[in-house]
């Protein structure tokens, strides 16, 4: 498995080399192309990869359109509700905002990558609880080691729920800046 997970960064490295298939390279809606990734939150270098794609088609990149569709699609991508909608998904933003945009932009991004990352902490601890419910009815294991089991999951509540009230106040301040699915 951690063979798998070091390859990880090679494997989507690569596999961003087709980005294309044979059929997007020759239709060439670079416009298109290039508002999509913006919209998807890929870099403007991303058409490098197209290039290299579309290359073994023997098909050129209009690099003029595709620039032109990707500023139009970073208008679009680059709101506040996308921002949070983008961290809340686990996005990776790398600054492709203008800057004129890029402020409201990462704050919201920041909010929702809050939001996914108290999420994934209250799951890490349902699944702690969940052990340690096991572990306190053990019959195998020693009453002290069931006893420490089960105060461990009081402790582990505790925890939930100060990780709920977090993401309950998250939640708010994202309603009250009108994003949209905040919950």
């Amino acid at each position: 498995m951690r063979k798998i997970i070091a390859l990880l960064p090679w494997i989507l490295l690569h596999s961003a080399c087709a980005s294309l298939s044979e059929t997007q390279c020759a239709a060439g809606d670079w416009y298109a192309i290039g508002e999509a990734d913006a919209g998807n939150g890929y870099l403007a270098a991303r058409i490098e990869n197209h290039q290299e794609a579309c290359a073994k088609y023997a098909v050129q990149v209009d690099p003029v359109r595709y620039r032109e569709g990707y500023q139009a699609g970073l208008q679009a991508f680059c709101t506040p509700d996308e921002g949070f909608q983008f961290g809340r998904a686990g996005g990776s933003y790398s600054g492709q905002c203008p800057a004129n945009l890029a402020s409201a932009f990462r704050s919201a991004y920041d909010l929702g990558r809050d939001l996914r990352a108290i999420d994934e902490s209250i799951r890490e601890v349902d699944l702690r609880i969940a052990e340690l419910r096991e572990e306190a009815k053990d019959e195998d294991a020693s009453d002290a080691a069931r006893e420490a089991a089960a105060r461990a999951v009081g402790f582990a509540k505790d925890e939930r729920s100060r990780a709920q009230n977090r993401r309950n106040d998250l939640l708010y301040r994202a309603r009250e800046r009108g994003y949209q699915d905040a919950w």
